[in-house]
């Protein structure tokens, strides 16, 4: 498949069967997850991965996905619990060729060597940590394990898709988050399926700074990124409730409350002495 083509053709499509501005990056963002899983029929893609790539909110997602398969451009279905959601992306340059042609054989087919790759950077990365850990054998087999027992269907089979977990698994045994059972290898596996690889890589960051390693702690800021519009808004936001001015505290003194000044009123005058005043009016 062509990724130029596609495009092309999508815009065109765009002239018949218009969308809105977010359902355009949205489905920009599953092309480019498209592209790199080698042109799947269906591909799983976490909200926290398409906010990243499409710099939607969770909830413009949502909508934005249910017109994309309302008018024809993508179907998906939700897998339950927290897995991510499968995609399939419909061709349209596929499309396009059967409706002029009305011949299958005009089809176009995929072809390895027009895929489209982008991030060679990364892949290096990760091949680079796939060689630092390549010495753990039970990190290996448990990526074996991890690799057989996935659905070839929607997610690629090859090794390299699975770096990225081995990656977090790593990060959270080297920075001493704690034991790295499997229950806990499950869980993070959810996780990098849930919000991304980098959202996931981003958290276990920053629990280390605030020397907060733990499990729960890491999927907790998660999901308060996922509410707030990902990490950088929350960042923002936080900064700027430092930023704002604070109220003085009330302060406590043996026990009592100190009056602020604002609390403070003049005093009234002694009403013992009124009469005593009146004996020397004013002359």
């Amino acid at each position: 498949m062509n990724y130029i083509e596609e495009v092309n053709a999508f815009y065109n499509r765009l002239e018949v069967t218009p969308l809105s501005s977010s359902a355009i990056a949205l489905w920009f963002a599953l092309l480019h997850i498209c592209n790199k899983t080698g042109w799947t029929k269906e591909f799983s893609a976490a909200v926290g991965m398409l906010s990243l790539k499409s710099g939607l909110g969770a909830r413009t997602i949502v909508n934005a996905r249910n017109e994309l398969k309302t008018k024809g451009y993508i179907d998906w279905k939700s897998r339950g619990g927290r897995k991510a959601a499968v995609y399939h992306l419909e061709l349209l340059c596929a499309n396009i060729a059967h409706n002029v042609s009305g011949n299958s054989s005009d089809n176009v087919s995929y072809n390895p060597s027009h895929n489209v790759s982008d991030n060679s950077s990364k892949d290096n990365l990760y091949a680079n940590i796939a060689h630092n850990v390549s010495g753990n054998a039970s990190t290996l087999k448990d990526l074996k394990d991890l690799s057989s027992s996935s659905d070839s269907s929607t997610t690629p089979t090859s090794t390299a898709a699975y770096e990225p977990i081995v990656e977090i698994w790593k990060i959270y045994e080297e920075e001493d988050f704690g034991k790295l059972t499997p229950l806990i290898r499950d869980k993070l596996h959810c996780l990098v399926e849930e919000y991304s690889v980098e959202w996931v890589r981003e958290a276990l960051v920053e629990a280390v700074m605030y020397n907060a390693r733990s499990f729960v702690y890491v999927d907790s800021m998660l999901k308060s990124w996922l509410k707030e519009g990902g990490p950088e808004a929350a960042r923002a936001k936080r900064e700027a409730a430092a930023a704002a001015p604070q109220k003085p505290a009330a302060v406590v003194v043996q026990g009592q409350r100190r009056p602020r000044p604002s609390d403070t009123k003049a005093p009234e005058p002694d009403g013992r002495y009124s009469n005593f005043y009146k004996l020397f009016p004013d002359s």
